[in-house]
């Protein structure tokens, strides 16, 4: 169980400075509604595929459960609305607290530059603007397939399905913020289920793609929970968490599988990333926008680790709050966050692979989890 630290904090302190047209628009009666539509709907496939830089990775993993890595380019407009003025904002105290100054202005240049447009893919790749992710399949008890967090479908993707054979039943979008490639994986595997956030649901509802099981919905989420607990796999959206993460935990293997939990090492792996065309290694935590976004992100959280919004976002009054939200009536909870995530560490757990990182080992995950979460 999570031990409350005597430390704590005021959520109000770390809540990202909106343009001002957000913050009048949010302030209206309707607001919220109008700004989370005034997102567009998500297209990965529109960022240049950059596989000829890095090439997809298949994990050793055991039977039951096998996962590739993909690479993309850090999106510009995440760059824009997210990285750009959080870094900013919090420069000075990063400063404050000692991090290198040099560090933090090469970074908050790079990064801005991203959000301008006016990095070339390559230049993009050199500079360690990439984010790593894994998609996962799960055999099922009946012989099908599960997807967590697919990515592109490429050729080399859709063939590395195939070979593991079987029917595609469920792709699951593990949270509202990973849903750029749910279109293609549900074009690709049109007879597949689709497992979604009440936030994610929305935005494929706008490209015509139904979700099966929202499981923002209690009662949604309780058919889901039936129909994969069959199937081998328990469903677990920890309560009261504005970030509506879905973790699945596959009983065969022991094998957890989350996206965005833990925050710790995001930039960190893979290690030794090989890219053809430049003939060289680029290590993502050692890049000088990595270290500069650890700065003024995370270094400066009460954690030391998570980013700041993330704690803005259990901050009821806070906007970033108000957008998380899957819909205006839900309660922002810690105390049953806290609980969800004591009975969740209680899970005999042989691994964890996560939609960033990887196969990490499952008590390093635990024992992040614990140091990230300690506050609640």
């Amino acid at each position: 169980m999570l031990k409350r630290k005597a430390r704590c904090f005021e959520p109000e302190y770390i809540e990202p400075i909106f343009p001002l047209r957000v913050r009048i628009l949010a302030a209206l009666p309707g607001g919220i509604a109008r700004l989370k539509k005034m997102v567009p709907p998500p297209n990965g496939d529109a960022a240049p595929d950059i596989s000829r830089f890095i090439p997809l990775k298949e994990g050793v993993t055991p039977e039951g459960v096998a996962y590739i890595q993909s690479c993309m380019l850090v999106d510009s407009d995440l760059a824009k609305n997210l990285y750009v003025p959080i870094m900013r904002q919090n420069r000075s105290l990063a400063l404050q607290q000692g991090m290198c100054k040099q560090t933090i202005d090469a970074g908050i240049d790079i990064i801005n530059r991203c959000a301008d447009n006016t990095l070339s893919v390559e230049e993009m790749v050199d500079a360690g603007l990439i984010t790593c992710n894994h998609t996962v399949a799960l055999r099922l008890k009946s012989g099908r397939l599960l997807l967590y967090d697919p990515q592109r479908i490429t050729h080399t993707m859709k063939a590395w399905i195939e070979r593991l054979g079987g029917e595609v039943a469920y792709i699951v979008s593990p949270n509202p913020a990973h849903c750029l490639f749910t279109q293609s994986a549900m074009q690709a595997f049109p007879r597949a289920k689709l497992v979604a956030s009440q936030q994610a649901a929305d935005k494929m509802a706008d490209l015509g793609i139904s979700t099966a099981y929202n499981y923002s919905n209690p009662d949604r989420l309780n058919a889901l929970w039936q129909d994969l607990v069959d199937e081998g796999v328990i469903p677990n959206v920890l309560a009261g968490d504005p970030a509506q993460i879905i973790l699945l935990y596959h009983e065969k293997t022991r094998t957890l599988l989350e996206a965005d939990l833990s925050y710790r090492d995001a930039f960190a792996p893979p290690k030794g990333l090989i890219t053809p065309l430049m003939k060289r290694k680029v290590e993502i935590a050692d890049t000088t926008f990595s270290k500069a976004w650890r700065a003024c992100v995370c270094e400066v959280s009460p954690n030391r680790c998570s980013p700041v919004y993330r704690f803005a976002s259990f901050n009821e009054k806070s906007i970033l709050c108000q957008l998380a939200k899957p819909h205006p009536e839900y309660v922002v909870d810690r105390e049953a966050m806290k609980i969800s995530l004591g009975l969740l560490l209680k899970l005999p757990i042989n691994r964890v692979l996560s939609a960033h990182q990887g196969e990490i080992d499952p008590q390093r995950w635990a024992d992040a989890v614990l140091a990230e979460f300690a506050w609640l």
